[in-house]
């Protein structure tokens, strides 16, 4: 649905009603925060991820020097 709405916005015809292009913009709007949603629990969870590997690799070290 964003694909669609996105393109339909951006390379807009001359056929697309003002209704329409209303509709497309109200639509588009509604699932912003959802997707702004989804993708910060997404980047979070790589974030965390990718620290913990981090913490993993750094401690490795630090045990063999002691």
């Amino acid at each position: 649905m964003l694909k669609t709405t996105s393109e339909e916005l951006a390379c807009p015809r001359e056929d697309l009603s003002v209704a329409r292009k209303e509709e497309l913009r109200k639509l588009l709007l509604d699932q912003v925060q959802t997707v702004l949603g989804l993708l910060t629990g997404k980047t979070n969870k790589l974030l965390t991820r990718h620290i913990f590997q981090i913490i993993a690799t750094l401690a490795v070290p630090l045990e063999v020097q002691a």
